[in-house]
């Protein structure tokens, strides 16, 4: 069963939904007394999940960390990395 899941090449959160509506159901189960085995759908089955990029600075933000610096190198340094478009993750120096 989870092998069939795997194959079929879904989305990663739709396989992590799947499993965990079948670990539930042998919960479910376990619980009622109808099955008497162990969970078959262990932790490790997830699949990781793609973290979103962070967004993006807009212009009026920009110009709001660049009149809060005080320090000239750090003036240009975030003008610098402003110009290379990079993105608010890597502000942090």
């Amino acid at each position: 069963m989870i092998g069939y899941i795997h194959n079929r090449r879904l989305n990663p959160k739709s396989i992590n939904c799947i499993l965990t509506g079948l670990r539930k159901f042998y919960d479910f189960l376990y619980y009622e007394g109808k099955i008497k085995i162990a969970n078959p759908v262990r932790p490790e089955y997830r699949q990781c999940e793609p973290k979103p990029l962070p967004r993006f600075l807009r212009d009026e933000e920009i110009e709001m960390l660049i009149d809060s610096i005080k320090n000239k190198r750090d003036i240009v340094r975030f003008q610098m990395k402003k110009l290379e478009g990079t993105i608010l993750r890597q502000l942090s120096w």
